[in-house]
C-alpha cells in the first residue's frame, strides 16, 4: 500500500512537471514579444497581470523548487 501510494505521488508529480514545462513558455511568450531581444523573465514580470504573475510563480515553483530555472539557448 505504501509503495503504491508513493508510485501514485511520483506519477502525479511527473504529470504536473510536464504540464508546467509546456505551460511556462505559453505564458511568457506574449510578454517577451513586447520586449527587446535579450530580455529576461525579470523584465517581463512588471508587464504581467496579477493573474499571470500568480500562474508564473506556481509554474516556477513546480519547475524550480529551489527558485533556479535553467533554460538552455540555441546560441
Amino acid at each position: 500500500m505504501i509503495a503504491a501510494d508513493q508510485i501514485e505521488r511520483e506519477g502525479a508529480y511527473h504529470r504536473e512537471y510536464e504540464e508546467a514545462v509546456e505551460a511556462l513558455p505559453k505564458l511568457l511568450l506574449p510578454y517577451f514579444a513586447q520586449l527587446p531581444d535579450g530580455s529576461i523573465v525579470s523584465h517581463a514580470l512588471p508587464l504581467m497581470s496579477d493573474q499571470d504573475r500568480t500562474a508564473y510563480n506556481r509554474l516556477r515553483d513546480i519547475l524550480g523548487p529551489d527558485s533556479y530555472l535553467y533554460a538552455p539557448t540555441d546560441e
